[in-house]
Parts: C-alpha cells; structure tokens; sequence
C-alpha cells in the first residue's frame, strides 16, 4: 500500500481503470514518483482531510500520458488515454528518399511498434520517444528506443536485455519489415539505469606547530660543589657552582605535517545503453535470432563504448 502520510485521517479504497487498460499509475508526491501498478486496480488511498485530493499519472506506452486529480470522496476514477504516434519524422538533414520512405512506411512501423506494447508492459518497459527513420552508413535503418527500470538487467545487460525485451520485441516487429523496400536495418538502443560505485584514498598534510626542547649547559649552585682534599675522601664539603647538562634549557616552536589518509566513495547515477542493430537482408528464414546474429554496442553512462561486437557469420 502506498503511503501519503504517517498521520493521514482519510482512507479509500479506490479502483482506478484505464481505456485501455495496462496502465502504468504513478503516486505524485512533490518530487516524488511512487508506482502503485497497472490498470485495473484497487488502491488504499490515504488523504489528509475530506477535501484533499491526490495526484495520479498514468502512462501506456502507445497513449498519451494523462495527470489527474483524485479526491477524497471518489470510489471509481476511470481515465481515458488518448493513443500517440509511436514513429515521428526524421530529423536533421535528411535526403528526399528517406522521406519518401517514412510517408510510405510510416503506417507499417506503427504496426510493428503497436505489436509489441503488451510485451512492453508486462516487462514493465516502455518506449524512448518516437521511434525514427535515419541514415547511417549509406544505409537506411529503423531505430526505436527503449527504456527500463528493471535492476534484473544490470548485472548482465546485453544478454538479459535481449533475452526480456529485445528479441520478443523483434519477433513482433519482423515479420511485418523484413521485406518493406528500401528498408535495410532495424536497430533496438536499450536504455538501462545505470550506477558506478568509485572508492579512492586521497592525502591530506595537516599543519601545526610544537615546542621542541633544546638542550645544553648551565651552571648550578651546589652546597658540595667540592671537598677540602686536606681532611682524605670525608673532607669537608666546599659550596660553589658546577656546570651541568639540561636536556631542556631551552624550547623552540618547529612547524609540523602529518599526512592523513583521506578514504572517498562516491557513487554517479545515470543511464547506459545496449544498441543491438539487424540487417534485414541477413535475416534467416525462421526470424529466429540468437544473439550471435546480431550487432552489438554497449555504452555506459559517460558515453565510453565498453562493449562492441559484430555479428558472426
């Protein structure tokens, strides 16, 4: 049960539909984003008072993202999200013929995106923008984004990312590309939460200051300082000064540094990518794709290619 408050006075347990239903519904709290689940669902809601209200977003990866309000006194919130265009037009300088291409194939690519929502949704994925039509190379490609949250992946992200999303995703979008003319690739970029733990010992000289003593020589009364050598060795003892040795006669203050280990962690947060592209042309006949089949680019975060391999054969 999500939580709004420790000393929330109202409680409801509402049902939230969506139309269509598998919606992603977020909790907004300030700059918080609680997930509560997917449509349809039932939710404890919690309100400071009868008038309060929460704020609810929900998200399918084919519709428009819709932020609605939910008060105290509802028990049914239904919200209908408005579809979106899952392919946009390329951008940047792009040639006649690839524009051409889009306007021909842009109801296609919808479809083949439009196959594999429900795999999206049960993967808790989503889409990265509109997916788009780019040169690159000399070749024509159809490059679609995806994003998701899922700390499964990061362990392995190359092959866990192909085994949960990519390749289910393809199976959908293949059968439906793979002969559309002028089209030569399609490649997948995976964008995965991404954390580096950094340890470093550094060193700091810390300054200060001491009094050191110095030794040497004073002269000191003494009531014996000698004997009378006329009365033997129990003489009488005659007073006087003698020298004698202070290992402290004096003190000096001496500047000091000390080196200090100064261990530091830090950890950096951000996102990664697994780019896996296809060339159409070397497809099997099957559509069965392993992995080894397939062009693969891993990036982290700061944009260092970490991982780059070619398909076999």
């Amino acid at each position: 049960m999500a939580t709004l408050c420790a000393d929330a006075e109202v409680e409801r347990s509402v049902r939230i539909e969506s139309k269509p239903s598998g919606a992603r519904v977020t909790l907004l709290v300030g700059d918080r984003r609680e997930p509560l689940g997917r449509t349809p669902l039932v939710h404890q809601a919690e309100f400071h008072s009868e008038q309060s209200v929460l704020r609810l977003e929900l998200h399918r990866p084919d519709c428009e993202a819709q932020t609605v309000d939910l008060s105290a006194s509802q028990a049914l919130l239904q919200v209908s999200l408005p579809p979106r265009s899952l392919v946009a037009q390329p951008e940047g300088p792009t040639d006649g013929a690839t524009l051409a291409l889009h306007k021909r194939l842009a109801s296609v690519l919808q479809r083949s995106l439009a196959s594999g929502v429900e795999l999206l949704i049960n993967a808790d994925a989503d889409f990265t923008g509109a997916a788009k039509l780019r040169r690159h190379e000399g070749a024509t490609l159809f490059e679609v984004g995806l994003q998701s949250t899922s700390p499964g992946l990061a362990a392995d992200p190359v092959q866990s990312g192909w085994q949960s999303l990519v390749q289910p995703l393809l199976t959908h979008m293949l059968p439906l590309l793979r002969h559309q003319q002028g089209l030569d690739a399609v490649r997948v970029v995976l964008s995965l939460p991404f954390a580096r733990h950094d340890f470093a010992v550094g060193a700091t000289t810390v300054v200060g200051s001491e009094s050191r003593c110095v030794g040497g020589t004073r002269q000191v009364y003494d009531n014996c300082a000698s004997k009378d050598g006329r009365t033997g060795s129990f003489g009488r003892c005659l007073p006087g000064y003698r020298t004698v040795y202070d290992p402290c006669l004096t003190r000096q203050s001496v500047s000091t540094g000390q080196v200090v280990a100064s261990p530091q962690a830090s950890t950096t947060a951000g996102r990664a990518s697994v780019e896996y592209s296809v060339v159409l042309a070397a497809l099997p006949a099957s559509l069965h794709l392993t992995l080894a089949q397939v062009e693969v680019r891993h990036v982290d975060a700061r944009g260092k290619v970490i991982y780059q391999r070619s398909p076999k054969g």
